[in-house]
């Protein structure tokens, strides 16, 4: 689910998730990755993604945390190696520290332990929002 922060709520996000996104990778055999997300909003996938754990028992559409095989990511703010590393890096990247913040021990689960092992997706970035003028042509 592409930018769902940008349109619908965390909630409403935690049920379309539980009802066709993880049932339809679950019948084709396919991982699931979480909704697109960046450190602007954290507090945003950490809310759908308690919402979620809320839905794990639901008998029609369960909503899966253990499911869930990558996190995708948009970023627009590490354009070089050092600042994806204390952004990204694993296990105590800025990404990470914000999300175990966020979480804080919900239903008494091991957050540290589980963002560290459940893989990061950058699935879009551009270097072209930093200050120092990065053209098109200089990013590819």
């Amino acid at each position: 689910m592409n930018e769902p922060y940008l349109h619908i709520s965390a909630a409403d996000t935690a049920i379309i998730t539980a009802k066709y996104y993880m049932p339809l990778a679950r019948q084709n055999g396919w991982q699931f990755v979480s909704p697109t997300t960046n450190i602007e909003y954290m507090e945003y996938f950490s809310e759908w993604m308690k919402y979620c754990l809320y839905l794990q028992d639901d008998e029609t559409n369960p909503c899966n945390y253990t499911e869930i095989a990558a996190i995708a990511i948009h970023d627009y703010s590490t354009c070089n190696a050092t600042a994806a590393a204390e952004q990204f890096g694993s296990p105590n990247g800025l990404w990470q520290d914000q999300f175990v913040y966020y979480m804080d021990g919900f239903m008494g689960i091991d957050w540290r332990e589980w963002i560290t092992t459940t893989p990061l997706w950058m699935t879009e970035t551009n270097c072209n929002h930093k200050p120092w003028g990065i053209t098109n042509v200089e990013t590819c």
